[in-house]
């Protein structure tokens, strides 16, 4: 689907997570591997490299969720290395309230686009998040292609859930 086709895949074996800030890991899904790694940002990928998630965790830029997560979208070559092209927004942002301890705030938007494989283009579907608090946001990009299985969405959620 990206770039982490070709990465090799590092099987994860604990349940604590990979931290990303100080406070904040995500848990990977079960199944779920790494496929690159660096200060403050990871990708994650799916046994079968159908669905991806990327999250980079960095300074606050704003306190709006919504504005922040726009920005982040706008400059996603910058701020992304999933290679996503013709990026088109499904709807406007949706922001809410969260109770987590990392988090306060989070907006949402999916999207359809073009994701980068061996073969070429590929049609991905999924979903952009910022997580936001006073200090620091997160920003995720989950891309899923047509061949990915159901339950990768609740997979994506899950370690959403995971990082508020």
């Amino acid at each position: 689907m990206t770039g982490a086709i070709t990465r090799p895949a590092v099987k994860l074996a604990w349940a604590d997570g990979i931290d990303l800030a100080p406070g904040v890991s995500v848990t990977p899904a079960p199944g779920w591997a790494v496929g690159n790694q660096g200060p403050g940002w990871v990708t994650l990928h799916n046994a079968l490299s159908t669905a991806e998630m990327e999250i980079k965790v960095k300074p606050s830029n704003g306190t709006d969720p919504v504005a922040v997560l726009q920005g982040d979208i706008s400059n996603l070559s910058n701020v992304s290395t999933t290679g996503l092209t013709n990026v088109r927004e499904l709807g406007a942002p949706n922001p809410i309230a969260l109770r987590g301890p990392n988090f306060q705030q989070q907006a949402t938007v999916s999207y359809s686009a073009d994701g980068s494989a061996g073969s070429g283009p590929l049609p991905v579907q999924g979903w952009f998040v910022e997580l936001l608090n006073p200090n620091q946001s997160a920003f995720v990009v989950f891309a899923q292609n047509g061949d990915a299985p159901v339950r990768a969405d609740g997979d994506a959620q899950a370690m959403l859930d995971s990082l508020q």
